[in-house]
């Protein structure tokens, strides 16, 4: 599912002028350009996750150039569901950031950002389905389940 600039900004909470100077500023946005740019889930998540950087932590958003890039790769590469139950450490000083599993993170010799991933997600959980018709949130309304497949013997006797 792909989303408009509009969509990211609406969802997100962010102005439009923020928007106009993330995209001078961070790459992953300055890369979509045209009428109609597209935006992944992962890319919302991530923005949601800057936007947290940048107004709670204060840290300016030209300081975040390089860490954009690899929060949006990380977001996109990992199912929502496995990010709701996450932390985004991020390494302001060395410009990096990884997922750990809920509050497994252990005291460092440098600061660190800790930003839990549950009330984001929760948020732009409630925020997409405001957003989106009610033929598109049907994805949305139910955790996916592991499925393993049955054993060959279970699935003769069938």
């Amino acid at each position: 599912m792909q989303f408009t600039a509009g969509q990211l900004r609406e969802t997100v909470g962010i102005s439009v002028e923020t928007y106009r100077h993330w995209k001078r500023v961070l790459p992953p946005f300055s890369d979509r350009q045209g009428y109609v740019a597209a935006f992944s889930v992962g890319d919302i998540v991530a923005a949601r996750v800057l936007r947290c950087l940048t107004e709670t932590f204060g840290i300016r958003t030209g300081h975040l150039s390089s860490l954009s890039v690899d929060l949006v790769r990380l977001c996109n590469g990992v199912p929502w569901a496995k990010l709701a139950d996450r932390d985004v450490v991020i390494d302001p000083v060395g410009q990096t950031c990884h997922l750990a599993r809920h509050g497994g993170e252990s005291a460092r010799a440098k600061p660190i950002i800790i930003c839990p991933m549950s009330p984001l997600m929760i948020e732009l959980g409630s925020e997409l389905q405001r957003l989106l018709p009610v033929s598109d949130q049907r994805q949305l309304q139910f955790p996916p389940i592991e499925f393993r497949e049955a054993p060959r013997a279970a699935r003769r006797s069938s």
